[in-house]
């Protein structure tokens, strides 16, 4: 729960704009943790959305896009990633 509550203060930084850079960065940061610790506890979907997650933000500022740019393209595997958490949390 500590995770989706710290990628949902991050989206709503990303939204709000200034900050956005920096929380896009702590998104990227915080899905490489999840990426490499997932799979190993038995969840191998979050494991896979967090990699996915991670290397679209890498990419986008490896390529100069600007943060609205970035978060355009990375706000669907953020999605799928917080989805795929909740329901970890339900189960």
């Amino acid at each position: 729960m500590p995770r989706v509550l710290a990628f949902e203060s991050f989206r709503k930084a990303i939204e709000a704009g200034p900050g956005a850079d920096a929380a896009l960065r702590d998104v990227a940061a915080l899905a490489h943790k999840i990426a490499g610790a997932a799979e190993v506890v038995g969840y191998p979907n979050a494991g896979e959305f967090s990699a996915a997650l991670e290397t679209s933000i890498l990419r986008g500022f490896a390529a100069g896009a600007t943060v609205a740019g970035i978060w355009r393209e990375a706000a669907p595997l953020f999605e799928r990633l917080l989805d795929e958490m909740e329901c970890i949390l339900d189960a």
